[in-house]
C-alpha cells in the first residue's frame, strides 16, 4: 500500500498568488509534512493544556502553582513576587482600602485571618471576571468567524475597551441588555454585540457586596519572562505594561476558534479551543484542593 500524488495537479495553486485557492494545498502539505513522513507526534494537541498560555494568565491574575503532595495547587505569589498590578492585588488593595469584607454577611466563612479573607473574596472576584473575559473571547472568535474574517466584530480590543470601567459597561449595559434596552452612549459603540441571555453576565452577589471590575485602579505590571508577546523582530518583549492592555494582547496571540478548520493560518497562532478553556476553568476554579482536567473523549461519551 502506498499513498501517491501527481504534483502537476498542484500546478495552478502553487505558483499564482491568489490566497483563494491555497486550501487546495492543505492535503499536499499533510501528506508531505514530518509528523506523516516521520510518524512525528504532533507539537501540539489543541485539546490538550497549554502550558505556556496558563501560566502566562496566572501570571496576570497574580498566581502561581506550586505542587504538594501528588498534585498542584493554584497560590497567591510569595510576598516580595507581588506585582500591585495583577488582578489579585489590585482586587485585594480595593477591598482592604475600601473596608469591604465589614460589609459581608458573614465574613468568618472566608478565613480566620483578615489576610486570608481578603484572598478568599479576592480570588472569587477576579475568577468571576477571568470567566467572563474568557467566554467573551470564544464568542468573539466565533462572531470574526461568522462574518467571514471581518475584524470589525472583535469585543476585546483596546479601541473598544480603555479602561475597567469600558469593561464593567461592557458586561452589564451591553451583553446583559437587549439591543432595544440598552443606554444610547453604549448602543453605537457595541451595536454588533449580541444580548447574550446568561448569568454569567448579572452582577453577583459578592460583586454586590464589595467591588466591581470598574472599581480597580488603572496599574501597570511587568510582562511575563516567558511572553507570547513578540516585536517587529520576533523577539519576546520586556518591561511593563497596563494590566488590562496586556491582558488583551496577550489573548489576542491566540486563537481561539473552536476546531482548527483545516485552512491556512495567515498567522502562526496557537489554538486555545473550548476543551482547553474547559481545561483551565476547572483548574483556576478548583484552586482550593487542586482539580483535575476531564478528558474530552470522556466528556463526549
Amino acid at each position: 500500500e502506498f499513498t501517491h500524488f501527481d504534483i502537476r495537479q498542484f500546478d495552478t495553486p502553487l505558483r499564482n498568488n491568489l490566497p483563494d485557492d491555497d486550501t487546495l494545498l492543505i492535503p499536499l502539505f499533510k501528506i508531505v509534512s514530518p509528523e506523516h513522513l516521520l510518524k512525528l507526534p504532533f507539537a501540539n494537541d489543541s485539546n490538550s493544556l497549554d502550558r505556556g498560555f496558563y501560566n502566562e494568565l496566572l501570571h496576570i491574575m497574580g498566581l502561581g502553582e506550586v505542587k504538594e503532595g501528588g498534585k498542584k495547587t493554584i497560590r497567591r505569589k510569595e510576598a516580595g513576587k507581588r506585582e500591585m498590578g495583577s488582578l489579585l492585588e489590585n482586587a485585594i488593595s480595593q477591598l482592604d482600602r475600601l473596608d469591604k469584607l465589614s460589609r459581608l454577611p458573614n465574613p468568618q466563612q472566608y478565613g480566620t485571618t483578615t489576610e486570608e479573607r481578603l484572598f478568599s473574596v479576592a480570588m472569587e472576584l477576579i475568577i468571576t471576571w477571568i470567566n467572563q473575559i474568557l467566554f467573551l473571547k470564544l464568542l468573539e472568535a466565533q462572531l470574526i468567524g461568522y462574518h467571514k474574517g471581518d475584524k470589525r466584530f472583535a469585543i476585546l480590543t483596546p479601541e473598544l475597551i480603555h479602561d475597567y470601567d469600558d469593561l464593567n459597561n461592557l458586561f452589564f449595559g451591553v451583553l446583559a441588555k437587549r439591543p432595544e434596552e440598552r443606554r444610547d452612549d453604549v448602543k453605537h459603540l457595541f451595536a454588533h454585540v449580541p444580548y447574550l441571555n446568561s448569568s454569567l453576565f448579572e452582577p453577583t452577589e459578592m460583586e454586590h457586596n464589595t467591588l466591581f471590575i470598574s472599581n480597580l485602579t488603572e496599574l501597570q505590571i511587568p510582562v511575563h519572562p516567558a511572553t507570547v508577546l513578540k516585536d517587529a523582530n520576533g523577539h519576546r518583549i520586556g518591561g511593563q505594561m497596563e494590566t488590562l492592555a496586556y491582558l488583551f494582547a496577550f489573548l489576542d496571540a491566540y486563537d481561539f476558534t473552536s476546531e482548527g478548520a483545516g485552512e491556512v493560518q495567515e498567522e502562526n497562532k496557537t489554538l486555545i479551543n473550548a476543551s482547553v478553556l474547559g481545561l483551565i476553568f476547572e483548574k483556576i476554579n478548583g484552586y482550593k484542593d487542586g482539580s483535575f482536567f476531564t478528558p474530552g473523549f470522556i466528556t463526549m461519551y
